[in-house]
């Protein structure tokens, strides 16, 4: 057998917090290992320990038969961020080719090839200009699946890809990459809590618990491990079983769904789908939903006590700059919240700062658009590519930090958050691609300055809230489009 990874003895965990200890298995080329186990067991930790995204507290990984740990098609859990994020399919499927660019800041044709035969075989070819955050479950599955693809054609690492699926979705999910694996050769290790439809498609197993199995899938199937989890079928001799004599179900609650309990030996031993602990029933549901609502009334005590203070000490401020002769607060008070009251008033050295960040800004973003988006998109899977997240991160941070610094002569600080949000959500209601999206909120953000600085020198007007009115009436010109053509408002 080929090996590709070799895991000796690993421990891992955050810290003093063991979540995995003594653990060994080996991945083969062309396996298909599905990792199973409680919540809690340290699967999607092993998982970003094999990705490079930690490291493990002890222990060995070896990659093997020309595979490097950057050259991992990764398959994460999907964010909430991705959801509503403005990209299309074309652009998603393709930042799988990070990975192949290096230092490269464009794509070029072979890796354009390479994302067209990946959406081909995933069969969203038709979706390329389709936005991300339109698509269903499924679909959106498929998309972050082709990246993967995109990004090796060696292994692919998937985070619980049916996690959010209805039944049938999930089962044609599990066809899709059992076919890839079939028919490509690529190894596949895939975290499941779907126990029972995702064991069927594996060749391997490893069980993560507190014990470890691992081995072939006809090999677990007879195993304790397998009995336990695959049929409740318990031998009753076997320390690793639970000997329990039969399940049983009762509801647990308004909102806890369906608990079940497992009699052994005449103890109750929770082995539920939810939660934990050995109360019975709606009781201790009960106990329980009370904690975040105790919860939520300290933090909304603290915080109130906490507005109190900052409100006293807010108020014996207000009464030391009434009191002050400082130069920082002796100033117009207008110009630093509001920004200036007319645009002449601004130096020329001011005017030509703004012009040269202006361009350096634009070239920077020209030339690491597709970093750029692969970070702002799905950070770890950037980061298992081998993209140098923190340094895109940090040149993100310092250029809008730097623009804020500079503008707020002219919109005042109070005025700052509206110039920056406003462009971006108008072109999002009516663009479906990222590029789109920046091209129009920079075209959106330039007109409204320059109609927003004419309107204030015509009618005498501050410069920072007479651009934030004509960005304010834009953006209900873009909203009433958007609705339009989603069909109605």
């Amino acid at each position: 057998m080929e090996v590709q990874i070799s895991c000796e003895n690993l421990k891992l965990g955050y810290g003093a917090d063991v979540l995995v200890d003594g653990l060994s298995f080996t991945v083969g080329k062309g396996d298909y290992l599905c990792i199973v186990g409680e919540n809690g067991a340290g699967k999607s930790t092993l998982l970003r320990t094999l990705l490079g995204l930690q490291k493990p507290l002890a222990g060995k990984i070896t990659f093997g038969n020309g595979l490097r740990q950057n050259e991992i098609g990764y398959l994460p859990q999907r964010t909430f961020v991705q959801r509503d994020f403005p990209a299309s399919v074309w652009e998603v499927v393709l930042s799988g080719c990070q990975g192949r660019c290096g230092l490269r800041p464009f794509y070029n044709r072979e890796e354009k090839q390479i994302a067209l035969r990946a959406m081909e075989q995933l069969e969203i070819t038709a979706l390329a200009r389709t936005c991300y955050r339109d698509l269903s479950g499924g679909q959106q599955q498929r998309v972050l699946l082709a990246r993967a693809l995109c990004a090796s054609d060696k292994m692919l690492v998937l985070d619980e890809p049916v996690s959010g699926l209805d039944p049938k979705m999930a089962e044609t999910m599990y066809r899709l990459v059992e076919r890839i694996n079939r028919e490509t050769g690529i190894t596949v290790i895939m975290i499941s809590h779907d126990i029972k439809e995702a064991i069927p498609y594996a060749t391997h197993i490893l069980h993560m618990g507190k014990e470890y199995f691992f081995g072939t899938a006809e090999e677990y199937h007879r195993s304790c491990f397998g009995n336990a989890f695959l049929s409740i079928s318990f031998c009753g001799e076997c320390p690793h079983c639970w000997g329990a004599d039969c399940p049983v179900f009762f509801h647990a609650g308004r909102d806890a769904g369906i608990e079940a309990l497992f009699l052994y030996r005449g103890r109750s031993v929770p082995r539920g789908f939810r939660g934990h602990g050995s109360g019975g029933g709606d009781g201790f549901y009960r106990r329980h939903a009370h904690y975040p609502s105790g919860h939520g009334i300290l933090c909304y005590l603290t915080v109130a006590h906490g507005t109190e203070r900052e409100d006293q000490r807010g108020r014996s401020h207000c009464h030391d700059f009434r009191g002050s002769s400082s130069a920082n607060v002796s100033g117009d008070v207008c110009t630093t919240l509001f920004g200036s009251t007319s645009i002449l008033t601004l130096t020329k050295m001011q005017v030509g700062m703004c012009g040269v960040l202006s361009a350096v800004v634009i070239g920077v973003f020209v030339l690491f658009y597709n970093k750029i988006f692969a970070v702002t998109f799905d950070e770890n899977f950037a980061r298992a590519a081998g993209t140098p997240v923190g340094t895109y991160n940090l040149m993100l941070a310092v250029l809008i930090a730097v623009i804020i610094v500079l503008a707020m002569n002219l919109v005042g600080s109070l005025l700052i958050s509206a110039l920056v949000i406003f462009p971006a959500l108008s072109a999002m209601r009516v663009f479906s691609s990222f590029k789109s999206v920046i091209l129009c909120s920079a075209v959106f953000s330039v007109v409204c300055a320059f109609v927003g600085i004419v309107l204030s020198i015509l009618a005498g007007t501050p410069v920072g809230a007479t651009v934030v009115m004509i960005d304010i009436l834009a953006f209900a010109v873009f909203y009433g489009i958007g609705s339009l053509k989603n069909g109605g408002l």
